[in-house]
């Protein structure tokens, strides 16, 4: 969960910048940056937000903000990821704030700020070291003239993430992180948590083995507001079928690039539904799907609320509800639920990475 420490959401020595922190609206505040749109970390945001400055996040994240949120559209600024933009801090220097990609959600960054150092401005960890008589790297930003700092956000540690090109080019060409932010969940060196890859691939071999014991299974996969986009659509693939999500999520899917006509179906789409259900009817009269028992339902997978309740029951409450709308017989006779999310992980504090790649530094997806 983020935290809402004003050390983490103020940006030190750049004054005025607060990073997913709406809730604080001094006058001294220029710019807000919002790394994702996660409802820990929008705490403060709503649609009668009114500054006192505008915000700025990724192209996706301002679509969801403007959107779902309904915050006006003068207030947010759309930064493609790896783009620079130029910020004034509140003394007036010229800041250059770079988005990059965070590997969490959709529209998710971690973001690079940093501005020229004043004439009259030394670096504290640099004064310090010159009392210890300590040689620094003519290379560090102590040096180069560039005040740098790093803000997570939430993200994943993975290889991707930290052999970015982009981020490699700015310590190259500005001098290494002055300044790391790590507002984030599992930075504790007992999360050990698998590559996203290695977890999709454990979830599809479990649905693909469930479905095999009882072909008129159902899965249910949790997610947030966004997010576990990627689990969903390994889920499905396994199994050989479209997704049920309600309105509210496909317009999320729509607006963040993921919707799929033929991965996702809107199930408040009467229409849409019917269809599916008709095709899925003739595949079995056709004997393209041989062995599967009646009735036909128009998807096996539906995405659901991370939290809500009790699981069983829940799942108990799914199963007596999916029924043929013709018949009334249950489409399922099982359900099997899927919680991809770092609060269930229940792995040893001994665990360690095998291959390097591993994504517990960050916050799980």
């Amino acid at each position: 969960m983020a935290t809402q420490l004003g050390s983490i959401k103020r940006v030190r020595r750049f004054p005025g910048f607060v990073v997913d922190g709406f809730n604080y609206q001094s006058p001294d505040v220029v710019a807000y940056f919002l790394t994702h749109f996660h409802a820990d970390h929008t705490v403060g945001l709503h649609a009668g937000f009114k500054g006192p400055a505008p915000i700025y996040c990724s192209a996706v994240t301002a679509a969801l903000v403007t959107n779902v949120m309904g915050v006006k559209p003068s207030l947010v600024r759309a930064v493609p990821l790896n783009d620079t933009v130029q910020v004034h801090t509140a003394d007036g220097a010229v800041a250059f704030v770079t988005f990059l990609d965070a590997n969490h959600c959709p529209g998710s960054a971690t973001i690079h700020f940093r501005r020229r150092r004043g004439a009259d401005e030394e670096d504290a960890s640099l004064k310090e070291d010159k009392k210890k008589g300590v040689d620094v790297d003519a290379s560090s930003s102590a040096l180069s003239g560039d005040v740098v700092a790093l803000h997570t956000g939430d993200f994943r540690a993975a290889r991707c993430v930290r052999e970015d090109p982009k981020l490699h080019a700015l310590i190259r060409d500005h001098g290494p992180i002055g300044e790391l932010y790590l507002d984030t969940t599992y930075c504790d060196p007992r999360w050990r948590f698998p590559d996203r890859k290695r977890a999709c691939a454990a979830m599809a071999e479990i649905a693909r083995r469930e479905l095999l014991r009882e072909p008129r299974t159902l899965f249910l996969v949790g997610s947030y507001s966004i997010g576990k986009e990627r689990a969903v659509k390994a889920v499905a693939n396994a199994v050989r079928s479209r997704v049920g999500v309600g309105w509210h999520r496909a317009r999320t899917l729509k607006l963040t690039g993921w919707w799929d006509e033929n991965l996702f179906l809107c199930e408040d789409d009467e229409r849409a539904v019917a269809d599916a259900a008709e095709r899925a009817a003739a595949e079995i009269a056709s004997g393209s799907a041989a062995g599967q028992a009646q009735p036909a339902p128009p998807f096996r997978v539906r995405v659901t609320p991370m939290g809500g309740g009790p699981p069983h029951e829940n799942m108990a409450n799914l199963l007596r509800e999916s029924r043929d709308p013709n018949t009334g017989e249950p489409y399922f006779k099982a359900a099997v639920s899927f919680r991809p999310t770092g609060w269930s992980y229940r792995g040893s504090s001994k665990t360690r990475r095998r291959d390097g790649d591993g994504d517990g530094d960050g916050d799980g997806d």
